[in-house]
């Protein structure tokens, strides 16, 4: 009898883990996807009191997503709370700028899949709206701009490199290249304007 972690059904779910780190730019070092695995299986098993083989069936390559976006989310969240940023002035431009890229790279990862990228991304849109309600001279914190920046980098490079699409049931490479193009160059702009000194 093959060890569980030999089985096609495990090795597939690695090899999808490595990928949905990749994709969000953090590339795993050799053989982690199998030790990340394993844990989640070890718990899976003690959980249900059955065997880690047994666990296996209560996985699938959704587990492998599911498991990078919540170390992705943590990272993210843990790297928010540096704000030594200034914070950036909300004028009508940057404002424009700000809700527009993010709504494009929120848009795009809920049409990939990928709710908590999306939702994140949709908590900044509104928290800068409540932003611009709420404040005579309104800005937006560095450090929530840099956050959004790093999730929205998502939507770029799984455009480019084709992992997502901007039409899932007619993709376009040409097409979701441009837009990541495109999205590239706004969030560029804005990490230039929310690295400005302020005047």
């Amino acid at each position: 009898m093959a060890e569980f972690d030999r089985t096609e059904k495990f090795v597939r779910i690695a090899e999808a883990l490595d990928r949905e780190f990749a994709a969000r730019g953090m590339p795993l070092k050799p053989g982690e996807a199998r030790n990340m695995l394993r844990s989640h299986l070890d718990r899976i098993s003690e959980q249900l009191g059955i065997q880690r083989r047994s666990a296996l069936k209560y996985i699938d390559e959704d587990t492998a997503a599911n498991l990078a976006r919540g170390t992705f989310r943590n990272v993210q969240e843990a790297q928010a709370h540096d704000d030594t940023l200034p914070p950036l002035p909300l004028d009508g431009p940057n404002v424009g700028l700000l809700i527009s890229a993010f709504a494009v790279a929120a848009r795009t990862a809920a049409m990939n899949k990928d709710p908590d990228n999306a939702a994140d991304l949709c908590d900044t849109i509104m928290r800068i709206g409540m932003t611009l309600r709420d404040e005579a001279v309104p800005t937006a914190s560095g450090a929530l701009v840099q956050d959004a920046l790093r999730k929205a980098d998502l939507a770029v490079r799984s455009l480019r490199d084709g992992a997502w699409s901007l039409n899932a049931r007619h993709p376009s490479p040409t097409t979701n290249v441009e837009i990541a193009d495109q999205l590239r160059a706004d969030l560029d702009a804005i990490d230039a304007l929310s690295r400005r000194e302020p005047r």
